[in-house]
């Protein structure tokens, strides 16, 4: 009866474990990979890291990138403002010579022209806007990566608790018929 009952507080202990590390896992904490108990989890526990640190690095990096587009935006606006006050200039003095850099036109029009159609700031702006979009389509890739792995661990984690609550019945009525 004695190796009955060792093995009846080996499950308990084991089904106490399986419970914690489910629970666990709703707060971003995931079993050991080294524990016996989550070893045949370890594939899964190591991808679920591995989206979490690839998680932090894209959110990092939008971060940044956000910075960059709020600095580019205030540039542009100075610029803009810049360039206004310079066309003024060249409406008013209608000289071919640029006021802003003193490079010399061909006539006044090519000048007004260049000034108005200058859109290498818009053309940067518009590049960080289109790594943040591909950025935040690649955070979203993994979070619905991240969903899915972590609804598989939880899935393994109870059908480990399911099949270990099963042996302790069974075994619980064995010790007691005994």
């Amino acid at each position: 009866i004695k190796p009955l009952q060792q093995s009846k507080l080996d499950l308990e202990l084991q089904i106490k474990e399986l419970n914690n590390a489910a629970q666990n896992i709703e707060k971003k904490l995931y079993p050991s990979i080294n524990e016996k108990l989550f070893f045949d989890s370890k594939d899964l526990i190591l991808e679920i890291e591995k989206n979490e640190n690839d998680l932090r690095e894209k959110s990092k990096s939008l971060e940044q990138l956000n910075v960059q587009i709020k600095g580019q935006e205030n540039l542009n606006k100075d610029i803009a403002n810049f360039i206004l006050k310079g066309a003024e200039i060249i409406d008013k003095n209608q000289e071919s010579t640029c006021p802003l850099c003193n490079f010399e036109y061909t006539t006044f029009v090519e000048l007004s022209q260049r000034v108005a159609n200058n859109n290498l700031l818009s053309e940067l702006l518009s590049s960080l806007l289109k790594q943040r979009t591909d950025i935040e389509v690649q955070i979203d890739s993994i979070l619905e990566l991240l969903k899915v792995n972590i609804e598989k661990l939880t899935n393994l984690l109870n059908k480990n608790i399911a099949e270990k609550t099963g042996i302790l019945s069974k075994l619980s009525i064995n010790i007691t018929d005994i």
